[in-house]
Formats: structure tokens, C-alpha cells, sequence
């Protein structure tokens, strides 16, 4: 945890140019939708981190404190803060930054890397040792969750931020400040921390959650509903943390450049989904390219209820007007990628414009509350 803002001298961020849609969803999947100016930089995939997968953490001692400091708050988990560890200490609790010739100078201390002025504020003797220290790795993971937590509720609490992804912010702030973010109104343009915060996410994701389950204990996906849906759902998971790129994506891979944040290729939401059904039927169907035509029944498309719905099928949501403003004028779609008895629970997908391809909860009220639809793909 560094704090760079003293230290770097760097141009005031450019303003990002997004679509309309609720909390920044989204945004460019119909070419329809109204600019509007945004000043808040997102980056990296936050939505939809399981729970701990334990096997991954090198001392099964520190997994309970884990869990404990993921359980502070809802919006950091405990997958997050074990990547971010290995990020910030690679798993070693006597990691000291700032040396020379071996004597201690003052910078980042310990497992999660806290400077001796925070940890002034956080710190506290969780281990019950006598000894508060930001070397013990209890006292570092209990303060690291805590500060983290502080971190998300100040950026929620904040006009100028709340709109942004807090996770994200939170990463931001706890790599360069909190002060940083809130002078850029965003991520700030230090090439660290903008590195930082999609490296986190995508461990988060592909290690230190259990694979296949969603932010809140959601069950493990059961069986799919055939050959073609768990085809569809494993050519789009293998390309996970491409970024989304708007009009990204072809019938055989990504491509494309991003206008907003200048990454690619990439796939953008319905990109995804024509990449994915056409080459997980071998090239038999191939879909419309926006995701407005994409959720139509057709001769081989059939409209299904969320209690039929399986791992592979697509879902379709309606966010706005901007695409004509009917029932099935979709403005987004995924790939359902986890179900429980109750329906489908997390989707693999292409969110928006400075994000990376990943998981999204389906238990949101944000994705619950809006029109929407499932879909299963035959031959």
C-alpha cells in the first residue's frame, strides 16, 4: 500500500466519455445509447468474487482471519483481500518496502503493507498477543479488512464518487490514498495503481474464489443442459480479463480497440455471446450481432423460464429506452454460468468500457429489478 500522490507529478485524467445506463452498466452495448461525461475512471472486473477457496492460501492458519475480515462488510470479500495480499506481499508477513542496506526506512510494513501512519490509525492487537504489529499477519489481515472497509464506505458516501464501482475505488485508494482518488474524482493516472486494481481483480476471480460460484455463497453450478450449453459457456470463460472493447468481437476472436480507455481487442457484450454460441455449435448458428436481435426466439433460439434456465444459456436485460424502449429491446447480455434451486445466480460476461470480461451476481437487485429474459441456443 503506497501512497504516490506526494511523490509523482502526473496530468489531471481526462474526463471518460460513457453511455447512459444505471450505475455505469453497460453502457456501450448498443451503438443507440447518449453520451454523457464521466469523471470517474473505472478499471478491472469487481463484480461477482465466491468464496474463499481456502487451498490456495499457503498457511491454513491465516484462513479464518480470512474469513473474519471478509465478513466486515459486503463489499470486500475475503477472495479480494487474499489478492489482495499477493499482490501487496506475495504472502510474506515480514515484507518491508523502502530499505537500505538492509535498515528499515519508514515505508510499507508486513503482510498487507501498511505505512506506519496508517497503521497508527488502524492497527490493533487482534491476535490478542499484547503486541500490536503490522508484522503479525493477524493483526495486518483484521486491520487490512478494516481499512478496506473504510475505504468503501468514504467512497460510497462521497457525491462525486459513489457512482463509481466502489471495490474498485477502494483498491484505488488503498494503493495511492484515498486523498488521490478523491482529487481525480476516480482511479488516478498513476500507472501503478492503474495496474493495481485489474492484477487484484482477476486473482480475486480465478484463484482465490471457488471456482464456479458467486460473491455470497451462491451454489456451484449443477449440470448443464447439454453438450452445446456447456460448450457456449467454456469458449466464453477462456477469455476471461480480455478487456471489454466497444463493438469488439468477431465469429473467430477478439478484436477491436476501445474509445474510452484505448485497450483491445476485446469483445464488448454481445460480441461475446455471437463468439461464444458460434463457436461452441462449431459454427452451425450464428446470432445477430447486437444484443437487441440477439434475445429473440428464432430456429434456434427458444425462450426459457428462469427455473429452466442452465450454466450456458443466455439471459438479456432491458436498462433503458435507448434501444426503442419495448419489453425485448435488450440492452445487455450474458451467458448464465451458475445456478441454485431458485434460478440462475451469476452470469459470464462483457460489462462495459474499462472493464475486464468476467462474473456478474444475477442476485443484485440491479439485475433482478429490470426486465429480463432467458434464452437456450439448439440446433
Amino acid at each position: 500500500m503506497k501512497n504516490l500522490a506526494a511523490a509523482v507529478a502526473v496530468p489531471v485524467v481526462a474526463v471518460l466519455t460513457l453511455g447512459i445506463a444505471p450505475l455505469f452498466a453497460f453502457a456501450a452495448c448498443q451503438a443507440t445509447q447518449t453520451p454523457i461525461t464521466v469523471p470517474v475512471a473505472l478499471t478491472g472486473n469487481v463484480d461477482g468474487f465466491g468464496p474463499l477457496n481456502t487451498t490456495s492460501i499457503p498457511n491454513q492458519a491465516w484462513v479464518p482471519w480470512l474469513e473474519r475480515a471478509g465478513a466486515l462488510c459486503p463489499q470486500i470479500p475475503a477472495s479480494l483481500l487474499a489478492a489482495q495480499i499477493e499482490q501487496e506481499s506475495s504472502w510474506n508477513p515480514n515484507a518491508q518496502s523502502a530499505t537500505i542496506a538492509g535498515l528499515h526506512t519508514g515505508g510499507a510494513q508486513g503482510l498487507s503493507q501498511f505505512m506506519p501512519a496508517t497503521w497508527a490509525q488502524i492497527g490493533r492487537n487482534d491476535a490478542g498477543d499484547g503486541n500490536i504489529s503490522p508484522f503479525n499477519p493477524i493483526d495486518a489481515i483484521m486491520a487490512q479488512g478494516r481499512y478496506m472497509c473504510q475505504l468503501a464506505a468514504s467512497i460510497s458516501a462521497d457525491p462525486a464518487l459513489a457512482r463509481g464501482d466502489v471495490v474498485a475505488l477502494a483498491l484505488a485508494a488503498y494503493n495511492a490514498g484515498l486523498d488521490a482518488v478523491q482529487k481525480y474524482g476516480g482511479i488516478p493516472p498513476y500507472q501503478e495503481t492503474q495496474a493495481y486494481i485489474p492484477s487484484i481483480a482477476q486473482l480475486a476471480v480465478t484463484k482465490y474464489s471457488i471456482a464456479g460460484s458467486t460473491a455470497g455463497g451462491a451454489p456451484v453450478p449443477v449440470g448443464p443442459a447439454g453438450p452445446i450449453n456447456a460448450a457456449i459457456l467454456s469458449v466464453a470463460e477462456a477469455e476471461i480479463g480480455l478487456p471489454y472493447v466497444y463493438g469488439g468481437g468477431s465469429l473467430t476472436g477478439p478484436d477491436g480497440i476501445d474509445p474510452i480507455d484505448g485497450r483491445g481487442p476485446g469483445f464488448d457484450c454481445s460480441g461475446l455471446v455471437r463468439y461464444a454460441v458460434y463457436q461452441g455449435t462449431a459454427g452451425k448458428v450464428e446470432l445477430p450481432r447486437v444484443s437487441r436481435d440477439q434475445g429473440q426466439i428464432g430456429p434456434h433460439i427458444t425462450q426459457i423460464t428462469a427455473g429452466q434456465a442452465q450454466p450456458g444459456d443466455l439471459v438479456a436485460f432491458t436498462f433503458d429506452g435507448n434501444n426503442g424502449g419495448g419489453p425485448t429491446d435488450w440492452t445487455h447480455i450474458g451467458i448464465v454460468s451458475a445456478i441454485s434451486p431458485g434460478g440462475p445466480t451469476q452470469m459470464f460476461n462483457a460489462p462495459e468500457s474499462t472493464k475486464n470480461l468476467g462474473y456478474a451476481d444475477l442476485t443484485r437487485p440491479f439485475y433482478t429489478d429490470v426486465p429480463h429474459a432467458y434464452f437456450r441456443v439448439h440446433l
